[in-house]
């Protein structure tokens, strides 16, 4: 089960109420609404590797969209970073279940301010700028980038579910 913790605008926005069981590290992704040149996107970042996207085109209340939008964009952007099919697709496989939570780490909130703040528009495809974004160093991260901290993980998640 993949859990999106979403800030108080973007669960006012979706229409969606906290659940209570919800997972952590890995497979828990916080949320928040943020404009570029008015036009609303939403800003999702792992909490464990502060990996992020950024998804287009998602209206008030369409929950379903985010959470199907969510899986195509990180299926497309791992796989354009040649990231192992298999380890994406085990990973992806938590993808069919989705919890909704309130957010509970400023340090993820603080690392989602900090990447609104460098939002910019001019990159030719919209991977693009989310590799742009993963390829920052950050300090939470033991100054790593979040694209290689996640592939670390996706790798140590495959290794654990094989059983070894």
């Amino acid at each position: 089960m993949i859990t999106l913790r979403m800030t108080q605008s973007l669960l006012k926005d979706m229409k969606a109420k906290p659940d209570e069981q919800a997972a952590d590290g890995l497979y828990s992704w916080h949320a928040n609404i943020i404009k570029l040149n008015n036009r609303k996107q939403i800003l999702l970042v792992n909490d464990e590797t502060l990996l992020c996207l950024f998804l287009e085109g998602i209206r008030a209340g369409q929950l379903d969209k985010l959470q199907s939008a969510f899986v195509q964009t990180l299926r497309e952007y791992l796989l354009q970073q040649k990231l192992e099919e298999r380890a994406v697709s085990l990973y992806l496989e938590e993808a069919t279940t989705f919890s909704i939570a309130k957010t509970n780490s400023r340090s993820v909130i603080g690392t989602m301010t900090e990447i609104s703040f460098f939002q910019r528009d001019d990159f030719a495809h919209p991977l693009d700028r989310i590799g742009y974004h993963n390829r920052i160093i950050r300090k939470p991260l033991n100054y790593d980038r979040p694209i290689e901290a996640f592939q670390k993980a996706l790798w140590l998640n495959m290794k654990a579910r094989a059983g070894g």
